[in-house]
């Protein structure tokens, strides 16, 4: 008997160790006096969050609907199988995190014509009226002479006096304008000491930080799902762990939407089945910055980010990096993808690159001298670029191009420098459409009509054709990325499975690809009389082709360079 009274204590321990205890948190309702373990005696601050020890299998729920102006410190880990989760509860919106504290009207004075005044012991990267984030102004010599400066909706900072002056877009106060201002540098900080492991964050809205919307620091393991990340003033996501994982979330409006940065190597990062877009708060700001971490993914993804700068990228696959892979993605607007500071080895495969309003330089860039690993850039399909791929320093590990479409009229779809002249390079099995220089190689231009020359002469792209004329699409099947809901009304549809095969057709005594069941995607959206009719390159309907092109096996690559041929035997 009492054998089987102690296995039951201990079965009931271990079990209900793995199950946890589910904690609530609400800032309206609730107390930091009560023990939080119901909702109807929640605490009310994050700060019982970083004061608490919790468990493996612990979950810590937040109410929808309401706003934290306080950083949730998370010091406890989960073990694997039974993590640590942070998520919402209740209804209404995500409950909101935001770094910004918002001063009630009798703490600002009237400066005269429409500006307003308020002590501000801190330096605020970011200044809101409304939920607008309102214009810098730099500070001359007094707010005489400053003011000449500022327009309607803009701030200064007069840092020897630690002055706040802000002017409104109307002219109205603080009693008219809900007026924030960045204060916190973080607004989810997992990381203390030697680090957290095996914690999830779920459902939750993070803004208007002052440096980082998330931080995940030293230890590994961290799931960020279904998560948005607004108007931070550096990273909406900052990665210093390894074995993380962000799914199904959205970053926009940031200086950097995500980004991953350690003076330790970082291993295994996930970004699927997300969104990215519009991230340069600041000039030269990124959607995604890989920094010293190797085996990442990104997949699946939808990445737009208008340049704001001549180094803003959708994605940079910076220095330290490699054994990066970045597959099934839509990538539009601003520079595509930028490889450099000896990043390598990169797999880009199977992704659509589409330029948008403001002319896309580029889509793939080699960008700065290095002994970076191989870059292998296939079954891709390049649009409306002026460049689809700038080889344009050397990368001694080399590149293969094969089995892409370029469809670049009238723009460069390969531009090599001829400082890139000593990079192994294969191009073969590409479809090329231009009627402008479709090649650059070695600052030698080739065109429809030296296509030949360019092919014997610089022995590439031996078994690609160039097409004089539009391509064809039949049988467009409609796909899109899961995404939150309330970030969809700033979306655009983006593709989510692999597309099917695309085949040679001579019919008519014209070359054409005819493309069946490839991803699309429409701008504006479609109707469905574009749907079942046939569009045209003018209609932005773009192709991401599906493995092969041209039916070859590798091992026939017979001009391949031996750096590169080595690499696959």
């Amino acid at each position: 008997m009492r054998r089987w009274f102690i296995q039951c204590v201990m079965v009931w321990f271990f079990v209900g160790n793995a199950l946890g205890v589910e904690y609530y948190v609400d800032n309206m309702n609730g107390s930091d006096a009560y023990d939080g373990r119901s909702a109807s005696r929640p605490w009310k601050s994050l700060d019982k969050i970083r004061t608490t020890l919790f468990t493996p299998g612990d979950i810590i729920h937040l109410r929808r609907g309401q706003v934290w102006r306080e950083t949730m410190v998370m010091k406890s880990s989960g073990a694997p199988g039974s993590p640590v989760i942070v998520r919402a509860y209740g209804d209404g919106p995500d409950p909101v995190i935001s770094g910004a504290v918002a001063p009630s009207p009798d703490q600002w004075t009237d400066a005269g014509s429409g500006i307003f005044r308020m002590d501000c012991d801190w330096i605020p990267q970011q200044v809101f009226e409304d939920d607008r984030r309102l214009a810098m102004v730099a500070w001359t010599t007094n707010i005489e002479t400053t003011r000449q400066f500022m327009s309607a909706g803009s701030w200064t900072l007069d840092k020897n006096h630690r002055l706040l002056y802000v002017k409104t877009t109307t002219g109205a106060g603080p009693e008219t304008h809900l007026l924030e201002i960045s204060k916190l540098d973080t607004g989810i900080y997992n990381g203390t000491g030697l680090g957290n492991r095996y914690n999830r964050f779920e459902n939750l809205h993070v803004e208007k930080a002052n440096q980082n919307g998330l931080y995940s620091g030293k230890g590994s393991n961290a799931i960020i799902k279904n998560c948005t990340f607004r108007l931070n003033a550096k990273n909406g996501i900052l990665i210093a762990s390894s074995d993380t994982v962000i799914e199904e979330c959205v970053a926009y409006d940031n200086r950097t939407g995500i980004a991953s940065f350690s003076f330790d190597l970082l291993f295994n990062l996930q970004i699927i089945n997300s969104c990215v877009f519009e991230n340069h708060f600041w000039v030269d700001g990124d959607g995604i910055r890989l920094e010293a971490m190797r085996g990442a993914v990104i997949e699946n993804c939808h990445i737009y980010n208008h340049d704001n700068g001549v180094h803003a990228d959708n994605i940079q696959v910076a220095g330290g990096s490699a054994d990066v892979t970045i597959r099934h993605c839509l990538i539009e607007d601003g520079r595509g993808i930028a490889i450099t500071n000896q990043a390598g080895p990169v797999f880009i495969a199977h992704n659509l690159f589409q330029t948008g309003r403001n002319g896309t330089f580029v889509g793939v860039t080699v960008a700065k001298d290095g002994a970076g690993g191989r870059v292998e850039i296939a079954h891709n399909s390049f649009n409306h670029f002026l460049n689809g791929i700038i080889i344009g320093h050397a990368h001694t590990e080399g590149m293969i191009v094969e089995n892409n479409i370029f469809n670049v009229a009238p723009n460069t779809a390969v531009l090599k420098l001829s400082s890139a002249a000593s990079t192994p390079v294969y191009l073969d099995r590409n479809v090329y459409h231009s009627n402008g220089d479709v090649i650059i190689w070695d600052d030698k231009r080739y065109t429809l009509s030296t296509f030949g020359l360019y092919q014997s002469e610089t022995g590439q792209d031996s078994n690609s054709i160039y097409l004089g004329t539009t391509i064809e699409y039949t049988n467009i099947p409609v796909n899109t990325v899961v995404v939150p809901t309330e970030a969809k009304a700033d979306l655009k549809a983006a593709p989510k499975d692999k597309p099917a095969t695309g085949e040679l057709s001579t019919d008519s005594g014209e070359t054409r690809l005819k493309t069946t069941n490839f991803n699309w995607h429409p701008e504006p959206e479609p109707n469905s009389a574009s749907v079942s009719g046939e569009p045209t390159l003018d209609d932005r309907y773009w192709l991401v082709p599906e493995e092969p092109l041209f039916s070859a096996e590798r091992e026939s690559h017979s001009n391949l360079p031996q750096i590169l041929l080595d690499q696959y035997k």
